[in-house]
């Protein structure tokens, strides 16, 4: 298992080579790991990324290639796979809030319009058709009477 510590630390481009930048490490475990825990703490930094102010364990199970190539991806960007996992989990929360929002909003617009038809405030096809006919002839005068 491989695990990894939370919080923002800042990445350079001498983060993983050896010798050069002596920052802690985030990463530990071997590389044939079929899962990763994610350990959140409280790092109360003032950087990009908030501070957690609990620990949380976070254990998902997937394939020895996906985490391989995640690692490899998260270490050419050069920061730290745990940051990465956090910002994927945001998108996705915001991506799910902002669809169920969605929704509502379809949801109350069908329903305002399944009112209007039940009250009778709709227009037939043929009325709507006939009234941008109407429109269209209008705007062919208009466009006709400015090119004169």
């Amino acid at each position: 298992m491989l695990a990894l510590e939370a919080g923002y630390v800042p990445a350079c481009a001498n983060e993983w080579r050896t010798g050069v930048c002596e920052k802690p490490r985030t990463l530990s475990g071997g590389s044939a790991a079929k899962s990763i825990d994610v350990v959140y703490t409280s790092l109360g930094s003032m950087f990009l990324e908030p501070a957690m102010s609990k620990e949380a364990m976070f254990t998902m199970k997937l394939e020895p290639e996906l985490r391989d190539a995640f690692m490899a991806e998260a270490e050419a960007s050069h920061r730290p796979a745990s940051q990465v996992v956090r910002e994927l989990m945001r998108e996705f929360i915001e991506r799910q809030r902002q669809a169920r929002e969605y929704d509502a909003f379809l949801r109350a617009k069908v329903d305002t319009a399944r009112a209007q038809i039940a009250s009778g405030q709709y227009a037939s096809d043929a009325e709507v058709e006939a009234r941008f006919a109407a429109r269209r002839v209008a705007l062919r005068a208009k466009a006709d009477g400015a090119d004169a």
